[in-house]
């Protein structure tokens, strides 16, 4: 690049998932690419096709494992990584956060999200309704109980002012296991408040622990009395 005139400067402004690496093994026998993350609660998994080709690291930097929003996965060196990307706050995270207590929209909308990965074939990363669509969505099952599904995906349709489409067979999976999700936890809901309000209302058992007199032995219904018939 000459000095006398330097390319234009961009900004990364991406958002990619990722995962530190500890360990990158790979089967000779089979070409099979084993990851193990550093964050224990994932697991070790086996690394996309063509992944392997893109790795240039080294046993002092495994670097990150990134997948981008289109779904393809690379490599990239730690230092680099960690210059150009910053973890998101859990709240700005399209990923699931299981907070506590967990919301009827945030549990469909991760029953969905697991719908969508196994009607891909459980490759890419899940496509997930975000949290503003699935509590839309959870609110018109909650005041709609008995309207199809599709009403509730025309609902969705109408607040958010989307282009009308017809779903696939795929997208009418997901909806249906998010609708039935909904309407499990409503009805699980109301039934648990039933309960412990009827159980507020039980009546405490009649009869009252009577005193020290209970441990006296009474007397027999014929026992004298000191009166002296004449």
């Amino acid at each position: 690049m000459s000095d006398s005139k330097l390319a234009p400067q961009y900004r990364c402004h991406k958002q990619v998932r990722a995962l530190k690496l500890t360990d990158i093994t790979r089967n000779l026998d089979t070409g099979q690419v084993t990851l193990t993350p550093e964050d224990k609660s994932h697991a070790p998994f086996d690394a996309p096709p063509g992944w392997y080709e893109r790795f240039h690291g080294s046993d002092n930097d495994t670097g990150y494992f990134v997948q981008y929003e289109d779904g393809f996965a690379s490599w990239s060196p730690t230092e680099p990584f960690e210059d150009g990307y910053s973890l998101l706050p859990d709240d700005e995270r399209d990923g699931l956060t299981f907070k506590s207590p967990l919301d009827i929209a945030e549990l469909a909308r991760g029953v969905a999200g697991a719908a969508r990965f196994f009607a891909d074939g459980a490759v890419g990363k899940p496509g997930l309704f975000d949290r503003e669509e699935a509590a839309i969505m959870a609110d018109f099952v909650r005041g709609n109980p008995d309207a199809p599904v599709e009403a509730m995906f025309i609902h969705l349709g109408l607040q958010k002012r989307y282009p009308r489409t017809e779903p696939n067979t795929a997208d009418r999976f997901v909806l249906g296991l998010f609708h039935a999700a909904a309407s499990a936890a409503i009805k699980f809901e109301a039934e648990r408040a039933a309960e412990e309000a009827a159980a507020q209302a039980k009546p405490e058992p009649s009869g009252r622990w009577p005193g020290e007199g209970a441990m006296q032995p009474s007397d027999p219904v014929f026992a004298p009395t000191g009166f002296s018939p004449r």
